[in-house]
């Protein structure tokens, strides 16, 4: 995971797919640091990963306040709740430009309470 996070930093990758490779935890954020300043990727997908509330969220979070050139994140079949999707969108109202366009959340376990994090 750390050398696949130091060749991101630079990369010139525009999408991608990182579904179900059990990136939870330490692996997520060392992704998330070398995505925080890469100015390339346009579309991450990170379905089937097992993303949770107690961190990945905020590393979710991290990734979407630093990295303005991202315009997708596809997280469905994962286990953020409402809690997580509070701190993904702390990350989305601290963007200082146009970044993310479009957030895939099915089959997580987010509720209406959720929606108000996103209206915000």
């Amino acid at each position: 995971a750390l050398s696949m996070a130091r060749a991101l930093q630079f990369s010139k990758l525009i999408i991608l797919y990182l579904e179900n490779t059990g990136l939870s935890g330490r692996p997520l954020m060392l992704l998330v640091s070398a995505l925080k300043i890469n100015r390339k990727l346009k579309k991450l997908y990170l379905g089937d990963n097992d993303l949770n509330d107690l961190q990945d969220s905020m590393f979710l979070g991290e990734l979407l306040q630093f990295n303005h050139t991202l315009e997708l994140l596809d997280v469905k079949h994962n286990r953020i709740s409402d809690d997580g999707m509070e701190d993904i969108c702390k990350g989305l109202q601290q963007q200082q430009t146009a970044g993310l366009r479009s957030i895939v959340l099915w089959h997580n376990h987010i509720t209406a309470k959720s929606m108000q994090h996103l209206a915000t």
